[in-house]
């Protein structure tokens, strides 16, 4: 292990590991930060976000450590700031609970927990909130559980969306795929195959539907010309008010579930 002190002493960092990929906790100001470091073959320069409650930087194959770190530690000031931006997304509903969005909405989620529940760990909707009910010596956590649910009801209420627009278009049905992408929410491949977000089940159902449109005009328009926006417009006229929803929304909605239910105790 070792550890590097800056001048003020209320910077540090902890090195984890010695990989292509190193695991560091950086302190400012007596708060603790996690840090994924990422060496990629092809990249020329230091870059650095603020992600998932992580600070990732992608660095050159060959460069020191100690150069990553010197970097960080210059834009600690920004980095702050980022978890700041984040933490003040993280909207705990009216009822006091934690929620999620789902469906559009912003929805409270309890935890119960008991050692009677035998089976399966489930989520149920019940009176306008999520309950994720598991055992007490369940293995899995209550953020797993609840996006594992989450991107059923994607997939269901996708292929639902797709049902009705592949006939308007004249189209025969599609193999999908529900994916954890970080930065998109669909995609269309040279083999047809249609991605999607599971993230869209939290967006208004009125946003999915724009997003499988989206989708669904690339397998006759394979870019974004002006037929391919007027396909898209002829099939949903306001389509341009739910893409500016994801666009506004986009930020809260891939803020990951662990850190909106860490403050959410089961409730015993």
């Amino acid at each position: 292990m070792t550890e590097e002190s800056h001048d003020d002493g209320m910077f540090s960092f902890f090195a984890k590991s010695s990989s292509s990929t190193e695991r560091l906790e950086m302190t400012i100001d007596r708060q603790d930060y996690p840090v994924v470091v990422t060496r990629r073959r092809n990249a020329k320069r230091l870059t650095l976000r603020v992600r998932d409650g992580a600070v990732h930087i992608t660095a050159p194959l060959r460069m020191p450590l100690k150069k990553a770190e010197a970097f960080i530690a210059d834009h600690q000031d920004w980095i702050k700031s980022q978890f700041q931006k984040e933490a003040a997304l993280i909207t705990p509903h009216d009822s006091g609970k934690d929620a999620i969005w789902y469906r559009g909405v912003l929805t409270p989620v309890s935890i119960h927990q008991s050692p009677e529940h035998k089976g399966r760990s489930q989520v149920f909707e019940h009176d306008d909130q999520l309950l994720i009910t598991m055992g007490d010596s369940h293995r899995l956590k209550p953020d797993h559980i609840l996006e594992h649910w989450l991107k059923t009801e994607a997939r269901r209420h996708i292929k639902a969306s797709l049902d009705v627009v592949l006939p308007v278009l004249d189209q025969a049905p599609v193999p999908i795929s529900i994916r954890d992408q970080k930065t998109r929410w669909g995609s269309c491949s040279t083999t047809r195959r249609l991605s999607f977000n599971w993230r869209l089940i939290m967006a208004p159902p009125e946003s999915l539907h724009y997003v499988v449109v989206h989708e669904a005009v690339h397998l006759i328009h394979h870019d974004h010309s002006k037929r391919f926006w007027n396909k898209v417009a002829e099939l949903m006229p306001d389509y341009k008010h739910h893409q500016h929803w994801l666009q506004n929304h986009q930020n809260e909605l891939f803020i990951q579930l662990d850190r909106r239910l860490s403050g959410n105790p089961p409730l015993l």
